[in-house]
């Protein structure tokens, strides 16, 4: 699995656990609501600054990115 699909999987766990909308999440991390889709479903290699900013709008620790709950077999990619 990629870092960009982890990214998404954590957002995605983030955006539901907390109730909110996609655009809310866009909001959030003062990026377009079509960048964060991408960010989630992983289809961008987004750069280590969009990632930064994201993570700290949120209050994300890039630890998570190690965390083997958010990795996924290659039938899921």
């Amino acid at each position: 699995m990629t870092a960009s699909h982890r990214v998404g999987r954590i957002l995605r766990r983030y955006r539901l656990e907390h109730h909110l909308s996609q655009e809310a999440m866009a909001d959030l991390c003062e990026i377009s609501t079509r960048h964060y889709c991408d960010l989630e479903n992983g289809c961008t290699n987004p750069k280590l600054d969009t990632v930064e900013r994201v993570f700290d709008a949120l209050h994300l620790s890039f630890c998570l990115l190690d965390r083997p709950d958010f990795h996924c077999t290659e039938e899921e990619i």
